[in-house]
């Protein structure tokens, strides 16, 4: 099921960031702090992955700024980068199939059906080009309109630099004749420019505060709408 993900605040105690709900108490927070503890989970405090993601991602890129140099931070800056799109992309596709299931279950002889290379994209892929195709599908089969071209041009980006979907996360890969170790040559990364493609993605995508307009909130108002429609009919015949 997909879900609204929280916080609708920035509220970290200091930070200002969106990864968590509700920030901690000033006590515990200072003594984490000082135990080198980092604290997550339960109801206020559970994390939001895409976030915790393009925050990591953002303060590498910054450590990269101030060091003068990207190549040390690099690799794992863009594994964070991809990584977060994934969670996007999936986020999204998420609604999508919510929203074909509901519309299945009010009109069962319109033929709305959520495909199996979805559910499979979905449930197994880490390819963003496929959960991206996979993603422009389910919104015209949910009726709803297809993403905002930034996310488009953010996998298009990504995807130029990555030889393979685990490009970022081992150094090679394996095929019938052996290893393929991805850094034969050279790769440059724009590592900057993809932050900041992220970001604005993010923002014209994601509800991140209270009373955004966003791709997903329009998604989000259809799975309310549908959910309400469904729950009058069962009431209805009672």
């Amino acid at each position: 099921m997909a879900l609204l993900d929280e916080p609708f605040y920035p509220v970290g105690p200091t930070t200002g960031s969106y990864v968590y709900m509700s920030g901690k108490p000033p006590g515990v927070a200072q003594n984490d702090f000082k135990n080198g503890l980092a604290r997550m989970g339960g109801f206020w405090h559970r994390p939001n992955y895409f976030e915790s993601y393009l925050l990591a991602a953002s303060l590498l890129v910054t450590q990269g700024e101030q060091r003068e140099d990207y190549d040390d931070i690099g690799l794992p800056a863009f594994y964070l980068q991809r990584h977060a799109t994934e969670l996007l992309l999936k986020n999204l596709l998420h609604w999508c199939v919510d929203i074909i299931e509901l519309l299945a279950e009010l009109y069962p002889s319109a033929g709305h059906q959520v495909s199996s290379r979805c559910c499979y994209v979905l449930k197994k892929s880490h390819d963003l080009r496929a959960l991206l195709k996979a993603l422009k599908k389910a919104a015209k089969r949910a009726g709803e309109p297809l993403p905002p071209e930034d996310l488009t041009k953010l996998v298009e980006a990504l995807t130029q630099v990555e030889k393979s979907d685990h490009w970022s996360r081992y150094s090679h890969g394996y095929h019938e004749s052996g290893k393929d170790f991805h850094h034969k040559t050279e790769t440059t990364i724009p590592i900057v420019y993809l932050q900041r493609l992220l970001e604005k993605t993010a923002n014209s995508v994601l509800v991140r505060s209270m009373g955004d307009e966003t791709y997903e909130s329009e998604l989000h108002s259809t799975w309310v709408a549908l959910n309400r429609a469904l729950a009058d009919r069962l009431e209805s015949k009672k």
